[in-house]
């Protein structure tokens, strides 16, 4: 009996001390993207594109920054290698800002950057209803 009894208090003792998500976590979506944070990696879907980038982590304040890889489009022609991921997540909302970063075009050294701002709610679909990708 007492060994049960010592048992159930290390148990809810220890659930005091359980820290919240340090990181984005969770299946997210919005109008024109999803982002899934399930596994080791963080999986954003776009209406004609795809990404995947690292854990994201969050501070103390629900702010996370990183950056992510394309790894799918659906056009032909150039593609934004690298996206540069801000926001802030606050109970089941989160604010996304992507950054694009296009390859230079022609004999221009510096690389075309496009700014697109999102949001989300957890446990929501994303909703790309309205639009389609050239294949």
């Amino acid at each position: 009996m007492r060994l049960a009894h010592l048992s159930l208090v290390i148990a809810c003792s220890a659930g005091c001390f359980l820290e919240p998500s340090t990181r984005v976590t969770g299946s997210w979506g919005g109008r024109l993207v999803g982002l899934d944070s399930r596994g080791m990696d963080v999986r954003i879907e776009f209406v004609c594109s795809r990404a995947v980038a690292p854990q994201l982590p969050v501070d103390g304040s629900g702010r996370f920054e990183g950056t992510a890889e394309v790894t799918d489009v659906t056009w032909a022609g150039p593609r934004p290698t690298t996206l540069r991921l801000s926001g802030q997540v606050s109970d089941g909302d989160m604010s996304l800002e992507v950054a694009s970063v296009w390859p230079p075009p022609g004999g221009q050294t510096d690389p075309v950057i496009t700014y697109e701002s999102f949001s989300l709610r957890r446990g929501v679909p994303p909703d790309f209803s309205g639009y389609g990708c050239l294949l």
